[in-house]
This record gives structure tokens, sequence and C-alpha cells, in this order.
């Protein structure tokens, strides 16, 4: 069982680890952790859902149900609850690349937002998940030249300027 006490010869007990144990009871709690977090998004509570979404997260970055989560998430977007919706763009993009352009578009669609708070968050992660120019990405940050919020203005043209120079960079290594 995980742990076993072995006298070896010193003052106190050895404490001895069966690491192919450990490993599976770590997969085991990611998955219940997992289904224990889903329930806890429908929660009435929105303190309980927040914790969820990012223990989400933190499940999927050590290694548990990513492609799951990141289509949970996206699905989130769309939440009546506007911290909820920002959680949710938040912890889309600290992960997950191998589905970028999903994100992408995802981020993108969040500058739709009602609220200045998720367009903000939504184009900070335009700029994380999109490593080149990405046509969606830059498209949603040239409409959002134009948002009513200066500080979703001001990120979205940070984030045209850093597109600008990515590309010039990759022009001068070609």
């Amino acid at each position: 069982m995980g742990f076993t006490g072995e006298d070896d010869g010193q003052e106190g007990p050895g404490l001895t680890l069966d690491v192919d144990q450990a490993r599976q009871s770590g997969a085991m709690s990611l998955a219940s952790g997992f289904d224990a977090e889903m329930e806890r998004l429908d929660s009435d509570d929105g303190i309980i859902r927040q914790l969820a979404m990012q223990n989400l997260v933190a499940i999927a970055k050590h290694g548990g149900s990513t492609e799951r989560i990141v289509s949970m998430m996206i699905s989130r977007l769309q939440d009546p609850d506007k911290l909820f919706r920002a959680l949710a763009v938040q912890g889309l993009s600290r992960g997950a690349s191998e589905v970028r352009d999903s994100l992408v578009e995802a981020f993108a669609k969040t500058l739709q937002d009602s609220d200045s708070k998720v367009r903000l968050q939504g184009i900070r992660a335009l700029k994380r998940a999109s490593t080149e120019a990405h046509p969606a990405a830059l498209a949603a940050c040239s409409e959002a030249l134009n948002d009513d919020s200066p500080f979703v203005r001001d990120a979205a043209e940070e984030n045209l300027m850093a597109s600008l120079n990515l590309a010039q960079q990759d022009q001068r290594e070609k």
C-alpha cells in the first residue's frame, strides 16, 4: 500500500514509496477531482463555481482531461456571471496550446461581451494564445480598437503592435 515502514537499522523507521502505486493514486485523484469540480460548476454559489473553474485549470495543467476542460471552458464563455466568464477566458489562456485555433476564435468572440472586464481578459488572452499573426486575432483586435473601454482599446493596440513585430521578425529570419 503506498508507504511502508521498514527498519533500516537507523533511529526511527524509514519510509519507502511504491512509485507505481503513487502514480496510479495520483491519476485516480485527478479523475475524481475533475468529476467533483465539474459538479461544483453547477452550484448556485458563485464563489464555489469560480473556485471550481480555477481548480479545473490546475487539473488541466497537471495532465488531467485537458480537451474536456477546454471544451467546457469555451462553453462557459457564455455564462450569465461576468466574473465566471472572465475566469473561463483566463483559464483558457493559460494552457492547452494544442487547441490554439479554437481558443483564438473563442477569445475573439469574447470581445463582443457586454462587460468590459470580460472583453479586456479576452484581448489579453488573445495575446497569450496567438504566438503568430492569427487572422481571427488580428480581426478581433482591429475591431477592438473602437471599443468603449480605453483599457480594451489600449490592449488591442498593444496586441496589434506585438503581431506586427512578430511578422517583421519572421520576415528578417527568412
